[in-house]
């Protein structure tokens, strides 16, 4: 159990906090110290008297602070001051789902950007799961979507269940799962947040309708039972010869001959739970004069893939340290760590969805810290620069200004590592 001392504020909480948002339990105000803004969430004042409500709002903090994705909102302190307790997390610049809709309407009308938004709330799910957490209570209004770059962050963890806790008190009506309605504690698992997730693809159009209904299924035991077979589903693979091969050499270190003919057919792909998932690809003649795809190069393509995924995680925590020093502190180390630890989850979770044999898995481990290497070698140009200099003006990891963007991501791709 987390003690209090240990994440006490030592941010002052004034009528600098302004209100904006208010919900049937609880407040969020907006603070701003120094360059950064917070959000300070405070139980409304009679629900500080509910020693349940306080059990769930502690719990919250709890969960929180050891979630380490840049799709889940971030948790810093937990403390008492004289307007009573509070979380202090991330300020998140946007809107929640529902609002977001709204305000874009033809947002959603497109298919990358249907795609892009549920890619990364599967992902803050998967995550979640995998620190062995259910959140129970997906919906629109803990979904918020940022106004710049539209991504995804996940909120309010008060109804997640965790081993560490004895009960859960709550869930939305419109987007719980039948068992939770019921309160068929002993059916709820995995397939209970993946059922709110199908509700929230249906209403924003996310997902085929075959899929949300296999999300729907009213018997937890016939839905997806995992995010990664939701994924599966949402995702299938593309019809390329050369995603077909990297399949196949990165589950088994297998080495298939390649030909330049191909023809479309349809591949059983997944048998779980008497359902047959199948998935068009392009099929390959083979020939025995072809060159063989090795280990080696699957790994190859691993990286450069990985570069790719992580370039933008890094490049927002060059920025965040950008942004608020001028020249070198200690607690640059601190930022960057946070980038590495979300990098390495990353790596993780894509190594966990290719599922590669045991040898396999160790040489695409030692690819991804060699992206991660990669990534800090650049860093520590970085903090090399702005401990020399000591100028107003921070150095940053690109010349072309402040942002992060495409042209800084062909840089990093060209780079030898």
């Amino acid at each position: 159990m987390t003690e209090d001392s240990e994440y006490t504020s030592k941010v002052t909480h004034d009528a600098g906090e302004v209100l904006f948002d208010s919900g049937g339990t609880s407040d969020c105000y907006k603070l701003i110290v120094g360059n950064r803004a917070y959000c300070i969430k405070r139980p409304k004042p009679d629900k500080c008297h509910s020693s349940e409500y306080m059990a769930l709002f502690r719990k919250e903090f709890e969960l929180g602070i050891d979630m380490e994705h840049p799709n889940i909102v971030r948790y810093f302190d937990y403390g008492d001051d004289e307007r009573g307790p509070f979380i202090r997390m991330d300020f998140v610049d946007g809107d929640n789902l529902e609002q977001f809709a709204a305000k874009h309407p033809d947002f959603f009308s497109k298919k990358e950007n249907r795609e892009r938004l549920l890619d990364e709330l599967l992902s803050a799910l998967a995550y979640l799961h995998d620190k062995q957490m259910l959140h129970l209570d997906l919906k629109p209004s803990n979904i918020l979507i940022t106004n710049k770059g539209y991504h995804v962050k996940l909120i309010d963890l008060g109804f997640a269940w965790s081993e560490s806790y004895l009960y859960d008190a709550g869930f939305s009506r419109d987007y719980c799962a039948p068992e939770q309605l019921e309160n068929r504690t002993d059916c709820i698992g995995l397939a209970t947040d993946i059922y709110a997730l199908g509700k929230i693809m249906q209403q924003f159009h996310l997902a085929k309708d075959a899929v949300v209904r296999h999300c729907l299924k009213e018997n937890p035991k016939e839905r997806f039972q995992s995010v990664e077979e939701l994924i599966k589903a949402v995702k299938p693979k593309r019809s390329s010869v050369w995603g077909v091969l990297a399949l196949a050499v990165i589950a088994g270190a297998i080495a298939i001959p390649i030909s330049i003919n191909n023809q479309k057919t349809n591949v059983v792909t997944e048998i779980q739970h008497d359902t047959v998932y199948l998935m068009q690809y392009d099929t390959v003649f083979v020939a025995e004069t072809a060159p063989l795809l090795t280990l080696d190069d699957s790994i190859a393509m691993f990286k450069e893939d990985l570069k790719n995924a992580l370039a933008p995680t890094f490049g927002f925590w060059y920025n965040t340290i950008n942004d608020m020093y001028d020249s070198y502190s200690p607690d640059m180390d601190f930022y960057m760590d946070k980038a590495v630890s979300t990098g390495r989850t990353m790596i993780k979770e894509k190594i966990n969805a290719i599922n590669p044999s045991k040898s396999a898995r160790a040489k695409y481990n030692q690819a991804g810290e060699a992206i991660i290497r990669y990534f800090m070698a650049d860093f520590n140009k970085m903090k090399k620069a702005a401990g020399e200099t000591k100028q107003a003006e921070t150095p940053k990891i690109s010349e072309d200004g402040d942002d992060f963007d495409m042209k800084d991501l062909e840089k990093l791709k060209d780079m030898e590592w």
